[in-house]
């Protein structure tokens, strides 16, 4: 468990590293608390939060996790969620891109995303689909919480082509692939 309750974690553009957390093999590493995660680099190959291996979970809680990048090829802020994977999105968490040049919030490739309660906001992907969550494949379930301000050619907050399941919350602009 990870309590950031109040502080700010940032890497700057400057920093050599790729992630600023990795979830390792069989890990489950819960973020909690009211404070932000801060991940700003020119590369392609940034992702705030990396999850790889096999049987991992991610869970936050009330923490925001942010991106900044001028690259022009887009990385998602948390992913990609594969196969073995799960990440859960619960009250007071939010994943936020807003003012990112190019990339999405959220990439489902195989796994699990489950969004009780948090904000999933400002994914741009103006020559893609998902701006903020594309579910290539794997399952996303929105039991609450919000989606907004994506931009994209389809499914400018959530591009589908696996299983997306909304029984509660505010998404918009649904895109079925």
């Amino acid at each position: 468990c990870f309590n950031i309750n109040g502080f700010n974690v940032t890497k700057d553009a400057s920093a050599t590293a790729n992630n600023l957390f990795r979830v390792g093999d069989g890990a489950t590493l819960n973020i909690i608390g009211n404070g932000t995660i801060s991940g700003a680099r020119t590369q392609a190959t940034c992702v705030t939060v990396n999850i790889y291996g096999s049987n991992n979970t991610l869970n936050l809680y009330g923490v925001k996790i942010t991106k900044k990048t001028t690259h022009s090829e887009g990385v998602p802020v948390i992913g990609p969620i594969n196969s073995g994977y799960k990440l859960t999105i619960n009250d007071g968490a939010a994943l936020d891109m807003t003012g990112c040049s190019k990339g999405y919030n959220v990439r489902v490739a195989g796994g699990i995303v489950e969004l009780n309660g948090g904000k999933i906001m400002g994914g741009n992907w103006t020559d893609g689909s998902g701006g903020n969550v594309y579910v290539g494949s794997g399952t996303f379930t929105m039991n609450s919480g919000v989606i907004s301000g994506g931009t994209a050619t389809n499914g400018g907050n959530i591009y589908n082509s696996g299983v997306v399941t909304v029984s509660g919350g505010k998404p918009k602009a649904l895109h079925v692939g």
